[in-house]
């Protein structure tokens, strides 16, 4: 009996272990890698989207930390039902030598808005920029006040 629930044990484990996906890493191809990053925020799986962040190489571990942490809570707030990539732009093409990528994001109001916000999905259209690190992409996050992260 005692070898049985050790048999069980183990096959239990295994299969356990052939489920758990891979975390999505950014790739060399830019249109793979801007799919894969949209995927996962549509999957609501903030932990993979962060390591496709240009900010997730800072050196610094505090200083990560902190852009994690606040990039955690942002991107909380913005849940994507669907997107759509409409354009890929020329590699490098952007004033500061980013590669722009044209999304359509499809999205919810906020629910915790003090105004009254319409029930329908919100569509939003927005450049993504994104930036070749060591052959693999990254996304640049862009603040209010036009700094490059």
């Amino acid at each position: 009996m005692k070898g049985f629930i050790i048999v069980v044990f183990v096959l239990l484990f295994a299969v356990s272990c052939a489920s758990v996906q891979t975390a999505k890493m950014p790739t060399e191809d830019l249109q793979e890698t801007v799919k894969a990053y949209w995927e996962v925020r549509k999957a609501k799986d903030l932990n993979s989207s962060w390591n496709f962040e240009r900010r997730s190489l800072i050196k610094e571990p505090d200083r990560r930390a902190i852009f994690k942490s606040a990039y955690l809570q942002k991107e909380t707030a913005f849940v994507v039902k669907d997107f759509e990539i409409l354009e890929m732009g020329k590699e490098g093409s952007h004033p500061k030598g980013f590669t722009p990528v044209r999304i359509k994001v499809y999205t919810y109001y906020p629910a915790n808005l003090p105004v009254k916000m319409p029930s329908r999905e919100r569509v939003i259209e927005l450049d993504d920029l994104w930036e070749r690190i060591d052959g693999r992409w990254y996304r640049v996050h862009v603040t209010v006040i036009g700094e490059f992260y």
